[in-house]
């Protein structure tokens, strides 16, 4: 059975399926994607990043540079997950 979600999550993604939001750790401004096939189109844009030493990359606080060589992110899917675990795709 799927988690339930606060029904502000249905009220933005019925009004505005992307949303600028404020990141509560760092102040920075981010998107909030609340549609999947929105979420799966960036996701596959090779102009988006997952780099957080991509400039404007929305980090929650500070990391030294040396560090960031070091955190990974998940990269763009280039095929799509086995649906054996996961019909969703």
């Amino acid at each position: 059975m799927p988690a339930e979600h606060p029904h502000e999550y249905a009220d933005l993604r019925d009004a505005s399926p992307a949303t600028k939001v404020r990141l509560q750790l760092s102040g920075k401004e981010a998107w909030l994607l609340t549609r999947h096939e929105d979420v799966k189109q960036v996701l596959g844009d090779p102009a988006m990043s997952s780099d957080a030493k991509s400039p404007g990359y929305p980090l929650q606080f500070p990391v030294p540079e040396e560090v960031l060589q070091f955190i990974k992110f998940p990269s763009r899917r280039s095929t799509p997950p086995s649906t054996r675990c996961n019909g969703a795709w």
